[in-house]
């Protein structure tokens, strides 16, 4: 499922202006704010909570939808902080009928929980496209990537689809990340269970 919010595609062209429209009292972050803090607009998104919240929005390419992932800024092309860590209080990703909306903070917490459980570091990257995994996913060393050949020194991963709905929500987050560490925990020890079965059944 990959809905949030319905958004009607015939009302407007582009992410920012679709999810304007989902906002009461929408006001657009300043050119300053846009660029060094990393959210593009304002407003109380109903079916989220009643507070004025700022928000990243993001358009799902078609090559993210085909794969099922959610890409994620580490670290931009100047090698600075990567829109995850800006100032947003969430991530708006838009789908070609909807919206998946998450929290910021939840969706750093995820992200460093599985670049820790798998012992991935922003030194750990790929810089061919094709190689590229999934966090949880995969070689450690191909799970993070690096447009190196265009001479930038960003850090980019991608979420699954299953791991960013896990966190994706429409209520306030609450005090649920120790649960969220054991469920991860408990899902990389099952992969690699599956995988250790699978590797002595071929031998």
């Amino acid at each position: 499922m990959w809905s949030v919010s319905y958004v009607d595609k015939s009302l407007g062209q582009t992410a920012h202006d679709e999810f304007a429209k989902l906002l009461l009292d929408p006001v657009d972050a300043s050119e300053d704010e846009d660029i060094y803090n990393h959210w593009d607009i304002k407003g109380v998104f109903p079916d989220l909570c009643g507070l004025i919240l700022r928000f990243d929005v993001k358009e799902l390419k078609p090559w993210s939808r085909k794969h099922q992932v959610f890409p994620v800024e580490l670290q931009n092309v100047l090698g600075e902080k990567g829109w995850v860590y800006g100032d947003a209080d969430c991530i708006a990703y838009m789908h070609p009928t909807s919206f998946t909306v998450v929290w910021r903070s939840r969706l750093v917490a995820l992200i460093e929980m599985i670049m820790s459980l798998d012992g991935i570091d922003k030194n750990m990257y790929v810089t061919d496209k094709r190689k590229w995994m999934p966090l949880g996913s995969g070689s450690p060393g191909h799970q993070i990537y690096r447009r190196e050949k265009w001479d930038r020194d960003d850090r980019v991963v991608m979420l699954k689809a299953e791991d960013m709905w896990s966190i994706s929500s429409t209520r306030t987050p609450k005090s649920d990340d120790q649960l969220t560490r054991v469920k991860m925990t408990e899902k990389r020890s099952s992969r690699k269970r599956s995988k250790a079965l699978g590797d002595g059944s071929e031998g």
